[in-house]
């Protein structure tokens, strides 16, 4: 469960602090993206970030080839209070919703000092900005591991003034040993609303039921610990993985495919029995094997943009479906 004495700020910063220079780098770059903003209070980030602005819509006009200026009565634009450049050109039916009202629950969890601020990033001028906060880690006392499986839990929230993403809210939790994404669908707690003209009475109501996203947490450890304890053979686990392929990739009805499928079974076996923090023992093992498989064996990160695409994947994408089919077959 939940370690209590990683309770406080200071503890969850320690605690990630103390781990070996190679896995606390791979942790920031994956968990913590953008400034680092950790041990500051909710203001002092904001504007360390460069996230502390408000921003105001505004008409646009347009010039003919005969020069007769008009104005474009289907667009508007995003313009910032505090320099007057426009981070965002958007139809009249967006709906804007400022950083900080967008952010307004996250706050309300860290200050309330159920999670810490630790990352701020902001894209394009303040168009687009994503905050993450750490709530917190448990340790899973698995069958032949004495010193239990430790995960870390996150919380994200982003924004934008430019129509290129909607407003989200989201729990993420990795597991240390190998920074696998272990949350499934029902467990991801997410927010997902468009800017549309009601988003604002919706973000509200949003943030109003945001401490639920820790209930989730909780209840997703809770699922863990139950699949610690409950061992499974070689043999169930290979149908286990030959179902959940079946299941999320279609028959094997060809001699190519089945090829494949057969490579993906023996990749899984290999990960279940020695992936990485694995024992080939229970049921997190065998989780634990689809949620490498993912993250590591399905995914090369030759460049930056290939890893950011593959880690959102990894959070709400079809990684995060194929996790949530794993998790259902596990517990019948």
């Amino acid at each position: 469960m939940f370690l209590s004495e990683l309770s406080s700020a200071d503890a969850k910063r320690n605690a990630i602090a103390k781990l070996p220079e190679w896995r606390k780098k791979n942790i920031v770059q994956r968990a913590f993206p953008g400034a680092s903003v950790g041990g500051m209070d909710w203001a002092d980030a904001l504007s360390h970030a460069g996230a502390d602005f408000d921003v105001y819509e505004a008409p646009l006009f347009a010039h003919s080839k005969s020069g007769v200026q008009a104005e474009a009565p289907k667009h508007k634009g995003i313009v910032r209070y505090d320099n007057d450049n426009v981070v965002g050109v958007v139809g009249t039916k967006f709906g804007t919703v400022q950083h900080h009202d967008a952010f307004d629950g996250l706050r309300s969890i860290c200050e309330g000092g159920n999670a810490t601020l630790e990352a701020l990033s902001v894209e394009e001028g303040g168009a687009r900005v994503s905050a993450t906060a750490l709530l917190g880690f448990s340790s899973i006392s698995q069958l032949g591991n004495s010193k239990g499986d430790a995960l870390a839990h996150f919380l994200r929230a982003k924004n934008a003034h430019d129509g290129s993403g909607s407003y989200e809210f989201s729990l993420s939790t990795l597991r240390l040993v190998c920074l696998n994404g272990m949350t499934g669908i029902e467990h991801i707690a997410n927010t997902k609303l468009r800017h549309t003209s009601k988003v604002h009475d919706r973000i509200r109501q949003a943030n109003d039921a945001i401490f639920s996203v820790v209930r989730a947490a909780k209840e997703e450890v809770e699922q863990f610990e139950r699949l610690a304890q409950d061992r499974i053979t070689l043999e169930s686990f290979i149908e286990f993985g030959q179902e959940l392929l079946n299941s999320t990739r279609g028959e094997a009805n060809t001699d190519k495919k089945l090829v494949r499928r057969e490579n993906d079974v023996n990749d899984l076996v290999d990960l279940f029995a020695e992936g990485a923090g694995n024992h080939g023992a229970s049921k997190f093992d065998a989780y634990n094997a689809v949620t490498e498989w993912l993250s590591v064996r399905r995914n090369q990160y030759e460049t930056s943009a290939k890893f950011a695409n593959a880690f959102r994947n990894a959070e709400t994408g079809t990684a995060a479906k194929t996790r949530t089919r794993a998790l259902r077959l596990l517990q019948r």
